[in-house]
């Protein structure tokens, strides 16, 4: 079973629906809005993952969890809700929303291949984020540039952790402020609608 197309009206994708399958590609109808805990857990295959339309949808626990080919996920905007360890160990190379969650869970990236993670939004849309979780993007070896929200208030222990990360960008709310990081190093902080 590499591709898989959905049946038209689908709703949920349930938990462990695909758990250890071999797909290569998917397609998610507009019509889904929730993906449960596991349900393409430790897909080793799978590297494209397009969500169609949805404008809410609820990507629960570990839901894409060590899929270590997934590279392509077309539409992150489009999650409202997103699980503790949902895109662990993924092949995700850029992260560029604004965000429509509240909060990065626990694990949310950790292990994956991120180099940049953009979460601020923009000046005349800027993202609803208020928390990032412990060791939301811990062991992301090649992470080297993050943006951060202007409504940030909650950043977790170790979030950053084992990264290569130089600095953290924020909204003026964090400007002239320093970052420390796991180590006690600090980070330079830049406020990004003015460098």
């Amino acid at each position: 079973l590499n591709e898989l197309e959905f049946p038209e009206g689908l709703k949920r994708i349930e938990a462990v629906a695909f758990y250890q399958t071999h797909l290569e590609r998917i397609e998610i109808p507009e019509t889904v809005t929730y993906i449960g805990a596991d349900a393409f857990y430790n897909c080793l295959t799978l590297e494209s993952v397009t969500i169609n339309g949805t404008e809410n949808i609820k990507v629960k626990d570990r839901a894409f969890y060590n899929n270590i080919m997934l590279s392509e996920f077309n539409d992150l905007n489009k999650i409202t809700e997103l699980g503790h360890s949902c895109f662990y160990g993924s092949a995700l190379n850029e992260y560029k929303s604004n965000v429509k969650f509240k909060n990065i869970p626990e694990l949310a990236f950790s292990k994956s291949s991120l180099s940049t993670v953009n979460l601020a939004g923009t000046p005349t849309d800027p993202a609803e984020l208020t928390s990032i979780d412990n060791s939301a993007f811990s062991n992301c070896y090649k992470l080297n540039t993050v943006h951060l929200p202007y409504a940030l208030i909650k950043l977790g222990q170790n979030v950053f952790e084992n990264t290569t990360l130089p600095c953290v960008h924020t909204t003026p709310a964090y400007a002239d402020e320093k970052v420390l990081s796991p180590y006690g190093a600090v980070f330079n902080v830049y406020d990004d609608y003015t460098n």
